[in-house]
């Protein structure tokens, strides 16, 4: 991330966060939302009266930290427009508005903008980072048995304290239609602890659809562990036969 900042610096930095909504409200029905900051030069000017972003000032801001500040519902925002592949949506916090007067429904409606200035191969390569950030990385606890996840974990620095603890992500994978930001302030880890509460999370929202279910995720977990069970050989027990069984290379030469 640091080597890719000081390649496009600091000014296309800032365009291309801002593009995501960052650095602005989303609009959302709440009085007391903040704005965030994307430091650009025009800031450092202003503040320290210079223009010049040094590479350790970029490098901070590459990976989260420095001047950049962001709110959990600006990265639940971007992480929803990844998921969809550039589709930044305005969230609301209900879906209908109930009028006691007229006994009448009003669906909100939802406003979107589509963000043309990123190439569909940036798309490719972040979405297929976050499958295998859940399937086999970091963010594996948040994984929904029968329902392919994709996640990021974030441990943030807290010079005040224990770090942050982040996780985003959304399900399904190939056809989106939840995306979900937890941050335990001075949480920790965030594979940890950020994560599996995600994956309970998500759990929930797709077992009140039917299409999840923790008995056949227990059973399924059950049957793993048998199989995973370590087997005392006994004295017929041929190592060359198992290892030709399994067609790989051994490690220790015969």
């Amino acid at each position: 991330m640091a080597s890719l900042i000081l390649k496009i610096g600091a000014e296309n930095f800032a365009k291309y966060v801002l593009s995501f909504g960052f650095g602005e409200k989303t609009g959302i029905e709440l009085t007391n939302e903040n704005a965030g900051l994307v430091p650009d030069k025009n800031y450092y000017q202003r503040i320290y009266g210079s223009r010049v972003v040094t590479p350790g000032v970029l490098a901070n801001l590459a990976i989260g930290q420095g001047e950049l500040l962001v709110t959990p519902l600006q990265i639940l925002q971007f992480t929803s427009s990844i998921a969809s592949r550039g589709l930044l949506v305005k969230p609301h916090i209900g879906l209908k508005l109930y009028d006691p007067m007229t006994k009448n429904w009003e669906t909100i409606v939802r406003e979107s903008e589509y963000i043309s200035i990123i190439d569909s191969t940036v798309y490719d390569i972040v979405l297929q980072g976050m499958r295998l950030a859940a399937s086999s990385g970091t963010a594996w606890a948040a994984n929904v048995w029968g329902i392919p996840v994709a996640g990021k974990t974030g441990t943030a620095q807290n010079p005040h304290g224990k770090a942050h603890a982040w996780f985003v992500g959304f399900a399904p994978y190939e056809e989106p239609e939840i995306a979900i930001c937890v941050l335990v302030e001075n949480g920790g880890s965030g594979g940890g602890v950020a994560a599996p509460i995600g994956g309970h999370y998500l759990k929930r929202y797709f077992y009140y659809q039917g299409r999840y279910s923790y008995e056949q995720e227990k059973i399924r977990l059950t049957e793993a562990a048998k199989r995973d069970s370590i087997l005392i050989p006994g004295d017929d027990y041929d190592i060359v036969t198992e290892i030709d069984s399994l067609n790989i290379i051994p490690l220790i030469p015969r």
